[in-house]
This record gives structure tokens, sequence and C-alpha cells, in this order.
């Protein structure tokens, strides 16, 4: 017969082991929610690090429009007064990104011949000589800033506060645009980051101008913006476009 004293003994002993028990098992579950916590962090930080578009061009362009676009978005919205000011504003942006872009594609296809042509002028300096030049030499007419900002829209007579709006915002974007874009030596990832970023930018602004109900009409636009219109106006969806995974058509 087992008396009061060893009744507590055993007592004791078996609580002992049971909180053993139980330590050992929590701790064993606390170390499998820590491996789980560690492998998902690890999956999610191995998931943000991949590229989400087969295109170098798309993955820069994608970083670029989030550091423009939120600038666009506020100043454009300041415009208040009129649907002109703000039809100025968006016609003027993308105007002065065809302006800023436009010079270095067409380098990668000048490039070639301007090199031929000083390398023509170097090894026939005679000939260069006997050139004759009777044109009248006229100075350029020197332009305003706001002038040089609007070149290619000057028909369109668009209204000056979008105008100067829009140059002081671009001041803030261009080099940001130029920087992305001069990193790109590929000719399609530059065709691709030019041509979605034309694109992009223009159904931005038609985000922003559904909540104000503007749309404009006097502007450049690019294929790609109008096949997207084009297929927003039939799904009746009016969502932004998202960067392309695949584009088999260019």
């Amino acid at each position: 017969m087992i008396n009061e004293k060893e009744a507590v003994r055993l007592y004791v002993r078996k609580a002992i082991e049971l909180y053993k028990e139980n330590k050992k098992k929590q701790e064993l579950l606390e170390e499998q929610n820590l491996r789980k916590l560690i492998r998902g962090l690890i999956l999610k930080e191995v998931a943000e690090d991949q590229p989400k578009h087969s295109s170098t061009g798309i993955n820069v362009l994608e970083d670029l429009l989030k550091k423009i676009i939120p600038t666009l978005k506020i100043d454009f919205k300041m415009l208040t007064t009129s649907k002109e000011q703000r039809d100025s504003f968006r016609s003027h942006i993308i105007n002065a990104i065809q302006n800023t872009l436009s010079p270095e594609i067409m380098y990668s296809l000048t490039n070639k011949n301007l090199k031929e042509e000083v390398e023509l002028k170097i090894n026939n300096p005679e000939d260069q000589e006997k050139f004759i030049d009777i044109e009248d030499k006229k100075e350029e007419e020197e332009l305003s800033p706001e002038e040089q900002f609007s070149k290619g829209l000057e028909d369109q007579n668009l209204d000056a506060t979008g105008r100067n709006m829009a140059m002081e915002t671009y001041n803030k974007l261009e080099k940001n645009i130029a920087d992305s874009y001069s990193v790109l030596g590929n000719e399609k990832d530059q065709k691709l980051f030019y041509d979605y970023l034309i694109t992009n930018t223009k159904l931005y602004f038609d985000k922003f101008e559904k909540e104000m109900g503007i749309k404009p009409e006097t502007e450049p636009t690019t294929p790609e913006y109008e096949q997207q219109k084009k297929r927003e106006e039939e799904q009746d969806s009016g969502s932004v476009e998202e960067m392309p995974e695949e584009d088999s058509s260019i």
C-alpha cells in the first residue's frame, strides 16, 4: 500500500514528466511554425525578385511608371477650371515624351550613316575645300522655353495654363524618363519601352479623366493605345492596360 508521502512523490514525478512532455511538444510546434514563417518569407522574397515580364524594356518601364504616374495624377487633377486646361496638359506631356525619346530612337538607326559620313569627310578633305556654300545663312529664330516645350503642337492652339503646368510637371519627370530609356541597348526593348510608355501614359490619363468627365481628341497616339481602347469599348470595362507578359504582335 502506497503511503501519502510516496503518493505525493509519484504525483510530482508525473507532473514533471507531463510538464517536460508538454514543453517539448510546444517547442516542437514553435519550431515548426518558425520554419513555416521563414519558408514563407523566403518564398515571398524569391517571388518579389522574379521579373514579371519577359521583356527587360517592360520591366524597366514598370519601374518608371511607379515613379512618374503619381506625379502626373496629382498635377493633372489640379487643373479644375476647364476641360481645355486638362486637354492641353495631357497633349503636352505625351508630346514631350515623344520629343525626349524620339531623337534617341532615331540615333540607333542613323548612327551608321553618320559614322560613314564623318569617315568620308576625313578621307576626302579636298572635296570639302572645293565645296562652295551659296545659301544664305539665316539665324534660327530663338524660341522661348514655352515654345520649345510645345514644339510639334504649334497648330493645336492648346490652353496656355495646361501647357505651363505640363511644362512644370515634365521638368520633374524628364530625367527619370531619359535615364530609364538610356539603360536599354536592345532595339526591341527600346521599342517596347517607347510604345508602352506612350500607351500606358495615355491610358492612365483616361483613368484620371473618367473621374472628371473629359475625353481629349487632339494628341499623338499609338496603335497599342487604339487597340486597347477598342477592346475596352467592346468589353465596356474601362480598365487600365496591364503590362504585357507576352505580346506576339510586337
